[in-house]
């Protein structure tokens, strides 16, 4: 009977240890990794089949204040954008976008409740082509801008 009562406290302290809190986390880190499944894209002038398949990485931070506006930072990376051994190169894509978010908690910001939001930001898109037939090789950074809308629950 004593082991019994041993292993009960035991299972209870381990129960009330290992509960879950209540989330509260207004902010977030999002690693990320996306994968094309590919095939190959035939291209009538070039008479060659292109690589389609690549893959990319990267992450997204952010978090809402106590109001209604937070923010959140994306970086991206892909180094083969187009698929290796091909007519275009070796094309690498490089983005970093900062986004400003707008979202009103319906049902307040703690307990139950949604978050419908809107986002937009500007950031930057850096190219990097090494060989290939079609373009020389080179970098270019330009201006992006990106948007989107969801829900939160």
């Amino acid at each position: 009977m004593r082991s019994v009562l041993k292993a009960f406290v035991i299972w209870a302290a381990v129960a009330v240890v290992s509960a879950p809190a209540a989330a509260r986390a207004e902010g977030y880190v999002s690693p990320w990794a996306a994968v094309q499944f590919g095939g190959k894209l035939l291209i009538p002038d070039v008479r060659d089949e292109v690589d389609r398949s690549r893959w990319a990485f990267g992450v997204t931070a952010g978090g809402m204040g106590a109001g209604i506006i937070g923010g959140e930072i994306d970086f991206g990376y892909s180094p083969s954008f187009f698929g290796t051994a091909n007519d275009f190169g070796n094309l690498t894509v490089l983005t970093v976008m900062g986004n400003i978010i707008i979202g009103i908690p319906i049902g307040g910001t703690t307990g139950g409740g949604v978050r419908p939001y809107v986002t937009g930001g500007v950031g930057l898109i850096r190219t990097q082509i090494d060989g290939g037939e079609l373009f020389p090789p080179g970098d270019e950074v330009v201006q992006g801008a990106s948007i989107g809308d969801g829900e939160v629950w």
